[in-house]
């Protein structure tokens, strides 16, 4: 079960993810919001603010999926398969994501642009309460990289669009712990968002 200096870390990251993004100086566009879907292991929604620098973007990236389990649970003394205090179960668990994202043009076709998106972040797994005694990855890095398509079909409101993509996330656990079996090191998503 994660303990609390990790939700500790999770919330820091998020907060110095939401200042790095506020904080970027205004460029020739406002900021842009995107939030969506995507489906990983499980389904789950994303949000994301991005800034014009140049001709790249740079922003923030919350997310959330849900993903099933097989984990071990405390069932009481002797309750268990050949007497142990644990049995198999599968649990719904949460994985969480918070990091920055860099995008790059690649082919633009107005009202078409493919784009390139890159970055690193932090995942929490959380809602496991396995008690095994492997030492399970709660807490991992990730590198993302996705190729999205956007769209901006509407002249009177230029901000509005719709974006579908799909990519991977590298998924590195700390030295001392195993992803779970369920957790790919390589996650592979597909999306959908709104842009405004």
């Amino acid at each position: 079960m994660p303990t609390p200096s990790m939700h500790h870390t999770f919330r820091s990251l998020i907060l110095g993810a939401l200042t790095i993004g506020l904080s970027l100086p205004s460029a020739t566009r406002a900021l842009e919001g995107r939030i969506g879907t995507y489906v990983a292991e499980g389904p789950g929604v994303l949000l994301e603010a991005r800034q014009r620098l140049g001709k790249s973007d740079l922003g923030i990236h919350l997310a959330g999926s849900s993903i099933d389990l097989d984990v071990l649970k405390h069932v009481g003394p002797g309750l268990g398969a050949n007497g142990s205090s644990t049995a198999p179960a599968k649990v719904s668990a949460q994985f969480l994501e918070a990091g920055l994202i860099f995008g790059r043009p690649l082919y633009t076709a107005k009202p078409w642009q493919l784009e390139a998106n890159t970055g690193f972040g932090v995942g929490l797994l959380d809602g496991t309460m396995d008690e095994g005694l492997r030492p399970l990855a709660k807490t991992m890095l990730l590198v993302p990289l996705h190729l999205d398509a956007t769209m901006h079909p509407f002249e009177s409101t230029p901000r509005l669009g719709f974006l579908v993509g799909a990519g991977a996330v590298w998924t590195l656990p700390g030295d001392e712990d195993n992803l779970y079996p369920e957790v790919s090191s390589l996650r592979f998503q597909a999306r959908a968002a709104v842009l405004f």
